[in-house]
């Protein structure tokens, strides 16, 4: 049985780079030309903002969800 983890890293070792630019389009193809353009410092300082944002709306849910109990 594959567990749910081995399939998430199977996915980012053949589609990481294409996850990265998915995200940074919101899954739009039409904008995948626009952040190819851009600088890779560029790329990587918007791509740690949205990593870091989902962690901060992560830690809120859970701390209404700790103080609802």
């Amino acid at each position: 049985e594959i567990s749910e983890i081995s399939m998430e890293n199977s996915f980012q070792k053949r589609f990481g780079w294409y996850v990265v630019l998915n995200r940074l389009t919101e899954n739009n193809i039409e904008r995948h030309d626009k952040i190819l353009q851009k600088s890779i410092i560029e790329v990587l300082n918007q791509l740690y903002y949205l990593i870091e944002h989902d962690k901060e709306q992560n830690r809120i849910i859970k701390q209404a969800q700790n103080s609802n109990r």
